[in-house]
């Protein structure tokens, strides 16, 4: 059977049976459509983008408080007399204000 056999058996065969499915499988997007699916996702990706850059933006604030937190506690630590405790009180207060 060759080709224009098997295309004619294919007219024919859709003909005899309009019931059958196309033989695409693809349906037909108008313009329209496709220029509003794309606004949606394109509009979801800047969302999501801007929710990336948010998060971000807070893990490096936590890293900052974090270190923050390191070097009040380390001088803390280090801490011989009780009257270097201004000296740490003086830095939590740098700390804080700068962060």
């Amino acid at each position: 059977m060759g080709f224009h056999d098997t295309m004619l058996s294919v007219v024919i065969g859709s003909l005899s049976n309009p019931m059958k499915k196309p033989i695409s499988k693809k349906p037909f997007i108008s313009k329209e459509k496709l220029q509003s699916q794309l606004k949606r996702k394109s509009s979801a990706l800047e969302l999501a983008n801007r929710e990336l850059k948010i998060e971000k933006e807070h893990h490096a604030r936590e890293a900052q408080i974090e270190a923050a937190l390191e070097r009040v506690r380390n001088r803390s630590i280090v801490m011989q007399k009780s009257v270097e405790l201004g000296e740490v009180v003086w830095l939590t207060d740098s700390e804080i204000a700068g962060h």
